[in-house]
């Protein structure tokens, strides 16, 4: 892909991944599985292996829903994207948002899983 065809691509999966339908589809599976990582207090420095199990479902949820619409609307996989835009930094805070200690994080705090939700929704509201 020229360097066009990707700046333009990543600004569409950007604009995808922070939609307010994406984002609504994740706040209802971390408010599901957060009674896993709350813990009235401080957090444990060991997670859990359900915990790591809930991660990897998240991780799944988001690789699921990018594989469809970049299938979708580009007629390609996560591996081609990854491929095509592995210079870029945005593709690197798409793979650090699954990233298991701030998953872990966000999941673990409803103060700090609001503040990621209230910015990725400016961040939607810019992009408009």
């Amino acid at each position: 892909m020229k360097k066009e065809e990707i700046d333009d691509l990543l600004s569409e999966v950007a604009s995808f991944l922070v939609s307010a339908r994406q984002v609504e589809v994740w706040r209802r599976f971390m408010e599901r599985h957060e009674g896993e990582f709350l813990s009235g207090g401080e957090q444990e420095q060991e997670h859990s292996l359900e915990q790591t199990r809930i991660h990897r479902m998240f991780e799944e949820l988001v690789e699921k829903s990018l594989e469809e619409w970049l299938a979708d609307r580009h007629g390609l996989s996560v591996a081609d994207f990854y491929e095509a835009c592995r210079d870029s930094e945005f593709a690197k805070v798409v793979v650090l948002a699954t990233d298991f200690p701030l998953f872990c994080d966000v999941m673990g705090s409803r103060e700090k899983r609001d503040s990621y939700f209230r910015v990725l929704e400016a961040y939607t509201t810019l992009r408009s």
